[in-house]
């Protein structure tokens, strides 16, 4: 190798592993000065995998990191055709382009689908051969034809495996159902829709799509209330933020929900939802589902506990249920009360009751721990903001102590009956003694 610079010619020869001898030559004033080289080597040789990057991408970009893009690995339904795009950025163990012109990239791949090497192809085979100087840094596309199916590719350069990727293709709708979980069992009587994407359950319907496979799929439209019954007769998709786009992800979308105008019945009725599939124009159906509509004002409240009777330590759980004038329960997500006061003597609340909780299934639930002292306790509830001037709930509930077998409560109960028996014993011997 030989470098000219100012009259210097530096001639640099590899003589041996290791060493290199450079020699000088200049025949100006500063002969006799001395010189220094810096000499960069860069090794040309084989595909480094931990150095190179493969990425399936949605796009026919560059690779970035090895990391798949979401939308290259899973690939919805589309009337355009499904693709996939693998990009391999090839290099050495220094970072430097791997020089593939007397090797080719040999891709192969199984479950259906077809590649090419041209990514903008829009047919391929199973097997695709790429050659040429150019092919460190490449994109192969992986075609799908809208039927749910798992493919396999592999890449290979030379007899080095550089990459190994599985895409997902689903196909369109098959089957449509609603989420109870996360559904509104109880709506806002005349209620345009106006729900936010952060609040949960109000007047909201999820649902989740598949395909043909079972695959959860993100639809490519907004499902549609149909065949209402009773209340749900006036009931629609509501335009609001539940209804957009946006909230279709992994296959759970919402649906904000419009009661209908105060024409709209009261009470129970029923629902499904309806999707009309962009392949074939069918429509599909979720199943049918039971929804009420009360009103969101003058609640009357009930308390009631899972368990006659708790044992010591035992987790209880409260019910304070709600409903309104005509003793429908509340709609979801109603405020309990801006001041609701919870006492129950004996044992430890979970979580203090809030201003903020909300009822679900027109009912709020408060969860305790029983006290360790078996014995009969009062409790009280009050809802002061309810909005129907209702008054405290009182009552009582019973601790027993499992080891014994019996309560305070129960021993007092016993001595009081046996009191009430040897008096009952003694008047009839005072009878006798009479007669006498």
């Amino acid at each position: 190798m030989a470098a000219t610079a100012g009259g210097i010619t530096a001639i640099m020869t590899f003589n041996g592993v290791g060493a290199v001898a450079v020699a000088g030559s200049y025949t100006g004033p500063l002969a006799n000065a001395n010189y220094y080289f810096v000499a960069v080597a860069s090794c040309d040789n084989g595909v480094s995998v931990g150095d190179s990057y493969a990425q399936l991408r949605s796009d026919t970009s560059a690779a970035d990191s090895n990391v798949n893009v979401s939308a290259g690995s899973t690939v919805g339904y589309t009337a355009a055709g499904q693709k996939s795009y693998l990009a391999l950025a090839l290099n050495d163990a220094y970072g430097e382009d791997v020089d593939t012109t007397l090797l080719a990239l040999t891709a192969t791949t199984t479950g259906g689908c077809s590649i090419n090497w041209d990514a903008t192809a829009a047919s391929g085979t199973t097997t695709a051969v790429d050659t040429g100087a150019g092919n460190a840094n490449e994109n192969l596309v992986i075609l799908g034809d809208n039927t749910p199916r798992s493919c396999t590719v592999t890449v290979t350069l030379g007899t080095t495996t550089v990459a190994t990727k599985t895409v997902l293709f689903t196909g369109d709708a098959a089957t449509l159902a609603i989420v109870p979980s996360s559904t509104s069992s109880y709506w806002t009587y005349n209620n345009a829709g106006s729900g936010a994407s952060g609040t949960a359950n109000v007047d909201a319907i999820a649902y989740v799509t598949k395909d043909s496979a079972g695959n959860i799929i993100n639809t490519g439209g907004t499902p549609s209330l149909s065949d209402g019954t009773g209340s749900q007769q006036q009931t629609t998709v509501a335009a609001g933020t539940y209804a957009s786009t946006a909230m279709r992800t992994n296959g759970v979308g919402s649906l904000d929900v419009s009661t209908g105008s105060a024409s709209a019945s009261l009470g129970a009725g029923t629902y499904r939802l309806k999707l009309t599939r962009a392949s074939d124009g069918v429509s599909i159906y979720s199943a049918v589902t039971t929804a009420n509509n009360s009103s969101s004002s003058y609640f009357t409240y009930e308390v009631s506990w899972d368990k006659a009777s708790y044992n010591v330590g035992d987790i209880m759980t409260m019910s304070v249920t709600l409903k309104d004038s005509g003793g429908r329960l509340a709609p979801d997500n109603t405020q309990v009360g801006a001041s609701v006061a919870i006492v129950v003597n004996g044992a430890t609340e979970a979580t203090a009751e809030a201003s903020t909780d909300k009822t679900t299934n027109g009912a709020k639930k408060y969860y305790f721990s029983a006290g360790t002292t078996a014995a009969a306790y009062g409790y009280s509830v009050l809802l002061p903001a309810n909005g129907s001037g209702q008054g405290v709930v009182t009552g009582t509930y019973t601790i027993k102590d499992p080891n014994s077998g019996t309560s305070n409560a129960d021993v007092l109960k016993s001595i009081v009956a046996l009191i009430a028996s040897i008096n009952k014993q003694i008047q009839a011997l005072q009878k006798l003694i009479l007669k006498r």
